[in-house]
């Protein structure tokens, strides 16, 4: 954007004007994304300010603003219509394929559907994201962006010398959700039944849903609930004391996995169900996944993939941690925050 300066002299030239993008949300508890998002504009010399409906920005950038009831959707639709006609471009993240939230799933799949007619730039971080967009004119205005890497933002890595080997340690961390897959893994532990193996789940959960859990691993002595936020001072000790993290998200609605770039930069590899952020890595051997059709598809894979790990690294559960550099080294070639401001700037193209 241009505007005229005075010169000294007189006369005028013409001086490039600093873009404004308002931010939603502008701060996000627990999860650094939204801060190395607002650090990858900085880089790009663009200010960045909170959103709010009557704020004025050449742009505004989305995140999770379709999770809503029908209530907060219709007032959200009401918002991106004007901010359309006022001339400001929009631009939207698509995390999802479709909501999470089954509580208001149709909601806000109204208000998805509506920042994907909307919307100037659309932001995906996998090109998987593509197959899952049905039309061409949506699919031209897609933009992708490597999910920043997590590397330093949570500390140093912790290094761990007293990981047993005998033990194979697998840590689910994040907001635990049914859509996660966390009964499932709990499930399969718990029927495993074996010495060989623990499972620690760590992570906020809705009442209910942490009760079920709780209930379904009983009084296991393999199994370790911990239902709670985690500090950030705590992730990187957390994550080291683990030999791999394990996500079997349901792909029905999952696209990528912050989590997994989490685990990746704080050098450990993952067991997870192959959603498009694993999907972009062009070295899969580094990791553990697998792809399923239905339910119990899914169940017989995931206790076949921790079978095969537990077998195949029996008494030498640390060389999981070398699979785990190769997954570190990989984010920070490939998902550096310079790469992702470099592709940001594709939005004001």
């Amino acid at each position: 954007m241009l505007f005229l300066e005075m010169v000294t002299g007189g006369g005028y030239k013409m001086k490039k004007k600093q873009i404004v993008v308002g931010l939603f949300p502008f701060d996000a508890i627990g999860n650094k994304y939204i801060d190395l998002i607002k650090s990858s504009f900085l880089m790009l010399n663009v200010k960045v300010v909170p959103y709010t409906r009557s704020g004025r920005y050449d742009y505004i950038l989305f995140n999770w603003y379709e999770v809503a009831d029908w209530k907060l959707s219709f007032k959200r639709l009401l918002s991106l219509l004007m901010f359309t006609l006022r001339g400001t471009k929009i631009v939207w993240t698509l995390h999802n394929r479709e909501p999470h939230d089954e509580k208001h799933y149709y909601s806000s799949l109204m208000l998805m559907k509506a920042l994907m007619v909307l919307s100037h730039r659309i932001v995906i971080h996998s090109i998987e994201t593509l197959n899952h967009i049905e039309y061409s004119f949506i699919k031209r205005k897609t933009i992708y962006v490597p999910h920043p890497n997590y590397i330093g933002e949570y500390g140093e890595i912790v290094e761990v010398s007293s990981l047993n080997n005998r033990v194979l340690k697998m840590l689910f961390l994040g907001q635990v959700r049914k859509y996660k897959g966390v009964d499932l893994l709990v499930d399969i532990v718990r029927e495993l039944n074996t010495d060989a193996v623990n499972l620690k789940i760590c992570g906020m959960a809705p009442a209910d849903y942490g009760q079920y859990i709780k209930r379904s691993a009983g009084d296991c002595p393999n199994i370790e609930i911990d239902l709670k936020f985690v500090e950030d001072e705590e992730i990187a000790a957390l994550i080291a004391s683990h030999h791999i993290l394990v996500f079997p998200y349901d792909l029905k609605s999952s696209l990528n996995s912050g989590s997994v770039i989490l685990s990746f930069s704080y050098g450990r590899t993952v067991l997870s169900s192959m959603n498009g952020t694993l999907a972009g890595f062009s070295d899969k051997s580094m990791f553990f996944s697998y792809s399923y059709s239905d339910y119990n598809e899914h169940r017989e894979r995931l206790k076949e993939m921790i079978i095969s790990i537990i077998n195949s690294y029996s008494g030498r559960f640390d060389e999981l941690l070398d699979l785990g550099a190769r997954c570190r080294e990989a984010v920070y070639k490939e998902n550096s925050i310079e790469n992702c401001a470099k592709s940001l700037n594709n939005i004001f193209k």
